[in-house]
């Protein structure tokens, strides 16, 4: 089986792999990656997320229903969450973020702020870690069955 996998399109992806908290990877075509200065290839794998995100820098809201427990309690596996562009500053502890922490997509909860560092965890007690304000995209701003 060939390798490279040509991602599904937005609607479709976030059906299939939206996890909350989980990160999923699609490979992207050889010819369409580009080494950095390390030699390894920042655009080999896309996150679930990927797609959201760029409409997200873009100034567009997105819609998806993330697949997964770790939000349980504040959202359940399956539930259409919107989420809005945001500058981070505006950002509270207890507000559910669309971000990347080390390399992986999550919409999870802003747990504590220090200065211009978010950290990042889930509902279930697990921290991801910190964060810049340019690894959160958007705020999760509406929650629907």
């Amino acid at each position: 089986m060939d390798p490279a996998v040509t991602p599904e399109p937005p609607d479709l992806q976030s059906r299939a792999t939206g996890c909350v908290g989980l990160a999923s990877a699609v490979r992207v075509p050889t010819a369409e990656r580009h080494a950095g200065p390390s030699g390894r290839h920042a655009e080999d794998t896309l996150g679930w997320a990927t797609h959201h995100i760029e409409k997200l820098r873009a100034g567009a809201t997105v819609s998806f229903r993330p697949r997964g427990r770790s939000m349980s309690g504040r959202i359940e596996s399956g539930e259409l969450c919107t989420v809005a562009p945001i500058d981070p500053e505006a950002l509270a502890v207890g507000d559910i973020v669309l971000c990347r922490v080390r390399g992986n997509d999550y919409l999870h909860i802003v747990k504590a702020i220090q200065g211009n560092r978010y950290q990042i965890g889930n509902n279930r007690g697990f921290i991801n870690g910190w964060v810049g304000p340019n690894s959160i995209f958007g705020k999760c701003i509406r929650i629907e069955k």
